[in-house]
């Protein structure tokens, strides 16, 4: 178990492996009764396993099911699930479970922190954007019109049960959705990630979709990594919980990447569209910050090689609606993050200015 200090009131326990589930049984004893949000699809597929996790809190549960992907975090399946389970009665003891990706983490945690001024919240990550994400770090949020994430809050999950078994059931564009941000966290943080995630992509083309026994071996290989990029976030994030300055560094990629989601209808998985945001981030800082032109090139050429079955072109236009209501924009500028190389970032001078028009010339909006 580690344990993340956010601050004297803050911190999250985490959990790894099965073996850690009798943890579960013993943080449940403090409530009353746990709501369960879990995405369909994952509750289906893993219906004993998890039933008997859930067992083993020992205490009253009822499951609600969610939709699989952005459609969890709709702001009119917020109202209605929360005006429902209002009214068959719940207390102050009551607690959120979480089980699915990151858009389940995303809702729950929104529900938790807006129900009743605040409950627990306790998640099952199962997917690996999940583990190296959305599970970390106390961010919450649900989607409307204006944009992913425009309606959020600040709410430290109690503990995350991170449990490889999840992962081999996963499709390939899941996971390599969730190798996104580990290629984020590591051109961030490490430049030894960097090379193991390379060595990862050379096996990943054996990868069957939802084959949990085939794909053991490759879990196995993976997981280790996943810890290594939480590591990088969590210091990160320990550092600068509710993000005044620090923290904008974890939204390299993000600008292009959530203005891509949004004229997908989310339909593209919020990893690949961020390694798609990534590298056009990248050129900006190539041809404007005087990003180092070897590190940009090695990048370059592992992003284009995770991105190689993938076809995203854009309409610029559309793309920049988005992009200049983003809400990390600040004083009416459009801002990204950018590292100031590989495995390194500049915590002064990451944050920067840029030109709407200049997301125009990046190989997202040329032909051929």
């Amino acid at each position: 178990m580690d344990n993340f200090l956010f601050r004297k009131d803050f911190s999250t326990n985490n959990y790894f492996g099965e073996e850690s589930l009798p943890e579960f049984g013993n943080l449940c004893s403090q409530y009353d009764n746990l709501l369960v949000f879990a995405d369909e699809f994952v509750f289906s597929l893993h219906q004993n396993f998890l039933q008997n996790i859930l067992a083993q809190s020992r205490i009253d549960y009822e499951v609600f099911s969610l939709p699989r992907g952005e459609d969890a975090k709709d702001i009119d399946l917020w109202k209605n699930l929360t005006n429902k389970i209002m009214e068959k009665g719940l207390s102050r003891k009551s607690a959120v479970v979480a089980i699915g990706g990151g858009a389940i983490s995303d809702f729950s945690g929104f529900f938790a922190s807006t129900c009743m001024r605040g409950l627990d919240h306790i998640i099952f990550p199962t997917t690996v954007l999940a583990m190296v994400d959305a599970a970390l770090g106390g961010k919450t949020a649900i989607n409307n019109k204006a944009g992913k994430n425009m309606v959020g809050t600040w709410h430290f999950p109690e503990a995350v049960f991170f449990l490889p078994a999840f992962l081999g059931t996963l499709t390939g564009r899941e996971l390599l959705s969730g190798l996104g941000e580990m290629v984020k966290h590591s051109i961030l943080g490490s430049a030894e990630l960097f090379e193991e995630l390379q060595a990862f992509l050379e096996i990943f083309e054996y990868w069957q979709d939802f084959d949990k026994e085939s794909n053991f071996t490759l879990v196995e290989k993976i997981f280790p990594l996943v810890i290594s990029a939480q590591k990088i976030k969590m210091e990160i994030v320990q550092k600068d919980p509710f993000q005044h300055n620090l923290r904008y560094i974890l939204n390299f990629g993000h600008s292009a990447g959530h203005a891509l989601e949004a004229l997908s209808n989310y339909k593209l998985l919020h990893g690949i569209a961020v390694l798609q945001g990534m590298r056009t981030e990248l050129e900006i800082g190539l041809e404007y910050f005087n990003f180092p032109q070897k590190d940009f090139e090695l990048i370059v050429s592992f992003l284009d090689s995770l991105l190689e079955s993938e076809s995203i072109k854009s309409d610029y236009e559309g793309f920049r609606k988005y992009l200049v209501r983003d809400k990390k924009n600040l004083k009416k500028s459009t801002i990204i993050s950018l590292p100031s190389g590989l495995g390194k970032f500049e915590s002064a001078s990451f944050l920067k200015k840029v030109d709407p028009l200049w997301f125009a010339n990046t190989n997202l909006f040329r032909d051929g």
